[in-house]
């Protein structure tokens, strides 16, 4: 062994069922240990030396364990102070700032705020049909720029709220937490990385995951509130009105978004939590392909699932199958509520650009309007063809530590 002592960085320890994710916060590196293991990490941690804490493990297990394997497996995590490296001061300022708005936002009382504002607006699109978001509501107005310009400020600000409401709900447990942009198939998405959550305890990981869709929630209501307060007001009023409907119609199309499981949205891993699989989407994958080859008498081509737990076989053979139903319901969904509103834009758009005169403003807007659509495919197209040249790195570090092997 290389010291007799190994000193540890502050590291975090939930128990889950006969496993323990061990983790450094400040870095946002977890690992996933099994129960022995990680008691031995708990002597490490409290200063215990290498030889005691192994005649420890002895004589508690009836075996030796490998502890130069061990201390390198936390060594490549990062577990491990090295000569010269201190521990840090103070929590980083992605972690405490804004934390006091964070414990008000999601205080009890400000739960119940929230659910009577959703029952008035609930009770308002029941008792008065025009409020309630449909397709044709994203279709009224004369100018399509116009129109896209609605949406993209719009839905601007509902994602922002959206990410919002998880980095507050991440800080308000003292876990960090950032925003990035990526992409899911062909749609570009912001996400907010909540790796830190694997620090506590899984019944507090729920409301950081659903915070985006209360927050989308307020957002569509404050819309329709908007949409409310401007009928029968007169021409301008009126405008104002038929934006907030056709900001609320995309706003509802992106709440059902979330429950596209399969596309790893936030109820995804709000599952992934409830079932205690946290690679679920991932293992989920692999059995389908292994089905696949199976199939197609490949076998040659599976992937090796043996080290799945009995629990996370039993999971994931049921799990599969939803992401055949999800990519169903999604093709229901842009048949029903998407492509309807989608052809009547097409239609118009293509009646401008058949004008063919740059002295017509119907021209113009059409053109400008196609700039502007196609400006998302090709942020995705870019990074599709970045990821795949150089990877990308998350910003945390989540692994599986299978067991602590006998020394050999």
């Amino acid at each position: 062994m290389e010291s007799s002592h190994v000193i540890l960085h502050p590291l975090s320890f939930i128990t889950e069922g006969d496993e323990v994710i061990v983790g450094r916060a400040d870095t946002e590196t977890y690992a996933v240990f099994p129960a022995d293991a990680a008691d031995i990490v708990r002597r490490l941690l409290d200063g215990a030396p290498l030889d005691e804490a192994a005649a420890w493990y002895a004589e508690e297990y009836g075996e030796t364990p490998d502890m130069g394997d061990l201390v390198e497996t936390l060594r490549g995590l990062g577990f491990v102070r090295e000569t010269g490296e201190t521990a840090p001061v103070a929590p980083p300022r992605n972690v405490t700032r804004f934390g006091r708005l964070a414990r008000r936002l999601f205080s009890p009382v400000a739960g119940v705020l929230f659910v009577l504002v959703m029952a008035v607006c609930g009770y308002a699109m029941v008792q008065h049909p025009w409020l309630r978001p449909g397709p044709s509501r994203i279709t009224a107005g004369d100018s399509l720029l116009g129109l896209l310009l609605i949406v993209l400020v719009s839905q601007l600000a509902g994602i922002a709220l959206h990410e919002t409401f998880h980095v507050l709900a991440a800080r308000r447990l003292g876990v960090p937490a950032s925003v990035t942009i990526g992409r899911r198939l062909y749609f570009l998405v912001f996400q907010t990385t909540l790796t830190g959550l694997m620090g506590v305890p899984r019944s507090k990981r729920i409301l950081p995951f659903c915070a985006g869709l209360l927050a989308d929630a307020l957002f569509g209501s404050a819309l329709l509130g908007v949409a409310w307060a401007c009928h029968g007001h007169g021409s301008a009023a009126a405008a104002a009105g038929h934006a907030a409907m056709a900001a609320l119609y995309l706003t509802v199309l992106r709440m059902a978004w979330q429950f596209l499981v399969f596309m790893e949205t936030d109820l995804y891993y709000v599952l992934a939590q409830l079932l205690r699989c946290p690679d679920l989407h991932a293992l989920s994958r692999a059995y389908l392909r292994n089905r696949y080859w199976q199939f197609v008498r490949r076998p040659e081509r599976m992937a090796d699932q043996s080290v799945l737990t009995g629990h996370e076989r039993a999971v994931v053979r049921v799990y599969a199958p939803v992401v055949f139903v999800c990519s169903a319901a999604m093709m229901v969904g842009m048949l029903t509520f998407a492509l309807p509103a989608l052809g009547t834009l097409i239609h118009r758009f293509a009646v401008g650009i058949a004008r063919w005169s740059v002295t017509d403003p119907h021209w113009w807007d059409s053109v400008l309007t196609l700039i502007f659509v196609l400006l998302e495919p090709a942020l995705v197209a870019a990074m599709a063809f970045r990821d795949h040249r150089g990877g990308k790195r998350s910003a945390g570090t989540a692994a599986r530590i299978d067991q602590l092997g006998p020394q050999r």
